[in-house]
């Protein structure tokens, strides 16, 4: 008889232990199911959210604060440009290629983007972002808790019905097994708001480090646009000044001007930005600036600076053909003084002509005439010189471009 008890009390615990088990892996895996749709869903609601402010909003709204700024710019740079006089484009020249010029348009985009950007900033998370924000979690925690409470409801109540049924089969030993369900009921709760907490403090985790992607790529995005703006600004003004530059050469070449007058800048501060210029690695724009300062002393300053070899024995040559037809021009004015530096030159800027160029079949022929006048006064006068015989190889070479 009491062995009958004793087996029959160890199945009926058997079986309990076996429904809560079950019970237990059922809700673990809806808790796991809902935690993955409720991740999911909002993930999805704010990306999509934040990505519609950014495009219809912010980005609109900093296309037009920029364009003021754009316009400014430009129409500063023009007036600029077009009220200059022979002085104003050698400043120019300076002003646009010094690195406190970058600096300053720089500086000048930064603060007139500053404000409207930050004002963007703060109206998208005042009026969207953080609204948003505040709708879509309670939306969450609220269907969090109502799942939740739901699920808790009805797991209580299938256990209760559960335990019911069992009290009822058992009711010889009803005391020691209602009293050890009460024990797993109470533990059951207790886990069950252990869950709960872990399960928002995960949503809540989620959500901060999916806001701070967002807005981090919206920074990188917006630092990326304001870059682009500044630089084609900055490559439009330095094209505008190379342009004026060339203008100057061709306006040299048109006049036909052959010795070069001194110009009204300090010469030791124009040949104090060549250098510079030359430090950096520009020779065509070197040889630009001293070519357009009408001064020889400057151009021959530069070409003891520069050896030729270092110059023409690139490919393609680093200067541009307006720049070599205005230095065979400069240099072929006066060959009594340093003759043989100015015939090396000579030399290779001849032979580096392409009469193919527009600019060069247009002028080619007036400097080579020049310049052949000038060596059949100097060949014949100078004939025991060093450099004779090899200035009347350039003549031969000059020539037969002309032919």
């Amino acid at each position: 008889m009491f062995v009958s008890m004793y087996e029959s009390r160890v199945r009926a615990d058997q079986r309990v232990q076996d429904i809560l088990r079950q019970v237990e892996n059922r809700d673990e895996r809806k808790q796991e199911r809902l935690q993955h749709t409720v991740i999911q869903s909002l993930s999805q609601s704010v990306n999509n959210h934040l990505d519609k402010t950014v495009r219809s909003t912010i980005i609109p709204s900093l296309t037009k604060v920029l364009e003021p700024v754009k316009d400014q710019i430009h129409h500063e740079m023009a007036q600029k440009l077009t009220a200059t006089d022979s002085l104003l484009k050698d400043n120019i020249s300076k002003m646009v290629r010094s690195r406190q010029t970058v600096e300053s348009i720089g500086v000048a985009a930064g603060n007139a983007i500053q404000s409207p950007i930050q004002a963007a900033y703060r109206e998208a998370f005042t009026n969207f972002v953080i609204p948003s924000f505040e709708r879509t979690t309670q939306n969450m925690y609220q269907q969090v808790t109502d799942t939740f409470q739901k699920g808790t409801k009805e797991y209580t109540r299938q256990l209760e019905s559960h335990l019911d049924s069992i009290r009822q089969r058992h009711i010889e030993s009803r005391d020691p097994i209602v009293s050890e369900l009460r024990n797993l009921t109470e533990t059951f709760q207790t886990s069950a708001e252990q869950m709960k907490s872990h399960v928002l403090a995960t949503i809540q985790t989620q959500l901060n480090n999916e806001m701070q992607k967002s807005i981090t790529r919206f920074q990188s995005e917006m630092s990326q646009y304001v870059r682009e703006a500044v630089r084609e600004e900055i490559s439009l003004a330095m094209k505008q000044h190379s342009d004026t530059i060339n203008d100057s050469v061709l306006n040299i070449l048109r006049s036909g001007a052959v010795t070069p007058v001194r110009a009204t800048p300090d010469p030791q501060v124009e040949k104090t930005h060549i250098m510079n210029l030359l430090r950096q690695g520009q020779l065509n724009a070197a040889f630009q600036q001293a070519l357009t300062a009408a001064n020889l002393e400057v151009v021959m300053s530069l070409c003891e600076a520069v050896n030729p070899s270092q110059v023409f024995n690139q490919s393609p040559c680093p200067l541009q053909q307006p720049v070599l037809l205005s230095l065979i021009q400069q240099l072929s004015a006066d060959l009594e003084n340093q003759t043989d530096l100015k015939h090396k030159y000579l030399e290779e800027a001849v032979m580096n002509l392409d009469p193919h160029d527009t600019v060069t079949s247009e002028h080619m022929k007036g400097v080579l005439y020049s310049l052949n006048q000038k060596l059949r006064v100097y060949i014949p006068n100078h004939p025991n010189d060093k450099v004779a015989r090899s200035l009347r190889m350039l003549l031969m070479a000059s020539e037969s471009l002309i032919r």
